[in-house]
């Protein structure tokens, strides 16, 4: 929706041709209606990830040493796209209020994108720069799992949240914002954290919640593990080859 008219009408002249059209999420289905696709062409099918890859990921101890970090550090990660509404920014500023208590602690950002020069000018301006760390994107990303301490998934809007379904099968307790998509993975209290959407300041004391209390971030990472196989990328498999028969037959 946030594109040009002339990208919108592109969609449009292509949502003519294709008897189905595969939505991730409610949320991806709302916005393509609310573009002009045709609601009777969109199904949905739940995006997932392969679990099996975070059945064994690597040592904590090893990633902390690997990457240069105390075992003592806290250590806050963000992942994906560098888009404005991932809200990475709201992170940063986040940072500025969990410094107050813990000056030491650290803020991963990885990945990339177009966001990427106006994030690194924030960066600059922020209280403690050299706490902020940049690693592009990294294919290894369970290694990032392994070593932070709490996930911190900002956004202001979201298709499917990956890498919170990636942190949760890691066993990494997450913050996220109070949106549909977060909703939909995360149980407050019991699975994680939500908070408002564009409030640094409620992220930073969830966020130090979760340092804080390691009882509390444990408890909630460990149900949330337990919640991880509604995400393997089987349901996704199920879900979509009927719709290739139903194609095939029709």
């Amino acid at each position: 929706l946030s594109k040009s008219a002339l990208v919108r009408a592109l969609w449009r002249w292509i949502a003519q041709y294709p008897r189905i059209i595969t939505a991730v999420s409610e949320q991806v289905k709302a916005g393509l209606t609310q573009g002009g696709v045709p609601e009777s062409r969109i199904e949905v099918v739940q995006g997932g990830i392969d679990l099996e890859r975070f059945e064994k990921i690597p040592r904590r101890d090893a990633m902390r040493e690997q990457f240069f970090v105390p075992p003592d550090r806290p250590v806050l990660l963000c992942v994906g796209r560098f888009v404005r509404h991932k809200g990475f920014d709201i992170a940063i500023q986040a940072m500025e209020r969990i410094w107050e208590s813990l000056p030491e602690a650290d803020l991963w950002l990885a990945g990339d994108g177009p966001d990427n020069t106006r994030l690194v000018t924030f960066v600059a301006r922020c209280r403690r720069p050299h706490h902020v760390r940049f690693f592009g994107y990294w294919s290894a990303v369970e290694e990032l799992y392994a070593a932070a301490d709490v996930l911190l998934a900002p956004a202001r809007d979201a298709g499917l949240g990956l890498s919170t379904m990636e942190a949760i099968a890691c066993g990494l307790p997450v913050v996220a914002t109070d949106i549909p998509v977060m909703r939909r993975l995360i149980e407050h209290e019991r699975t994680g954290l939500l908070v408002p959407p564009e409030n640094p300041d409620a992220l930073a004391q969830a966020a130090l919640r979760l340092l804080q209390d390691p009882s509390l971030a444990q408890a909630l990472s460990q149900n949330a593990l337990r919640t991880a196989d509604r995400f393997h990328i089987r349901h996704t498999v199920e879900q979509t080859a009927p719709l290739y028969l139903r194609l095939q037959e029709s």
